[in-house]
């Protein structure tokens, strides 16, 4: 079978190699609010706040669209999950397209991401249950942070669009319930958006929830290295970390012992000097002379 007809496989069989520093993904999304659409093959949520900081590569990211699927339209160690969540960004100097999947199941880890689906879900079946019908009452605000696993991730890329998919082992937990109300309300994905053929990599360091390691801030990567570029940066670090600090050095228990014993032993010497002069030792001294 060729592989345009085959999905892309999620699945550590599947790995060709690692990548930390080449597929470095941070996030930090803002609270925002949603309208959620039934589009007949997906639920669509719009109005999501796209003044995220998102950098992937190096590259700065906008939000523009979120989409939900069920099935999963990508394949989950070799078969469909029951849905599939869909970030989607596009680089702010209008190059790639950045595809965040994160796979949902019924064996999926519970956390607030499972709460806003299963209410999204609930909301689109009161409010929007054909195609074409969009909701927004029943969605309460949230963020898009509750839905990024910080676990390992895949990445592959072809030359319009980088893709980040977590592995089911981490999916975002659905109930039975939800599950089947949403295959009610959307059909499956009849498209292959996201055929197999390139190779997939995998991130074991995950996600970065904040700003990205390769931001101007100063970054020590933990991991071991072979790289002489990066011992290299790893030394001018730790150089930076021991250049003496005057503004810390009365804390230090050593120096304050040194300067008071200092101190004592010049009152002890002013002391005895003082008292040899006032008892006209020295007066004497010169009389016997």
């Amino acid at each position: 079978m060729s592989t345009q007809n085959t999905p892309m496989n999620i699945s550590p069989q599947n790995i060709s190699g690692t990548c930390t520093y080449k597929c470095d993904f941070s996030f930090e999304y803002p609270i925002t609010s949603c309208t959620a659409t039934n589009n007949g093959n997906y639920l669509s949520l719009s109005q999501i706040e796209s003044s995220s900081s998102v950098t992937f590569n190096n590259s700065k990211c906008n939000v523009s669209a979120c989409y939900l699927y069920s099935p999963s339209v990508q394949l989950y160690n070799g078969q469909n999950v029951d849905g599939e969540l869909m970030i989607v960004h596009q680089e702010a100097n209008g190059g790639k397209t950045l595809y965040v999947c994160i796979p949902l199941s019924t064996n999926g880890t519970s956390n607030a991401a499972s709460n806003k689906i299963s209410e999204i879900i609930d909301a689109v079946s009161k409010g929007a249950p054909a195609q074409g019908g969009s909701v927004r009452q029943g969605i309460s605000d949230f963020t898009l942070n509750d839905f990024i696993p910080m676990k390992e991730f895949y990445n592959y890329s072809t030359s319009k669009i980088d893709v980040i998919a977590f592995s089911s082992q981490n999916a975002i937990y659905i109930s039975q319930k939800s599950a089947s109300l949403l295959k009610k309300l959307i059909k499956p994905y009849s498209g292959n958006a996201f055929p197999a053929g390139e190779k997939l990599f995998v991130n074991k360091t995950g996600p970065i929830k904040g700003k990205s390691a390769t931001s101007n801030d100063i970054y020590i990567d933990c991991q071991p290295t072979n790289s002489s570029e990066d011992e290299t940066n790893e030394v001018v670090n730790i150089k930076s970390e021991t250049i003496f600090d005057t503004n810390n050095i009365f804390s230090n228990p050593i120096f304050m012992f040194l300067l008071f014993s200092l101190i004592f032993i010049i009152i002890i010497v002013g002391i005895n000097k003082g008292i040899h002069y006032f008892t006209g030792e020295n007066s004497v001294i010169n009389i016997k002379k």
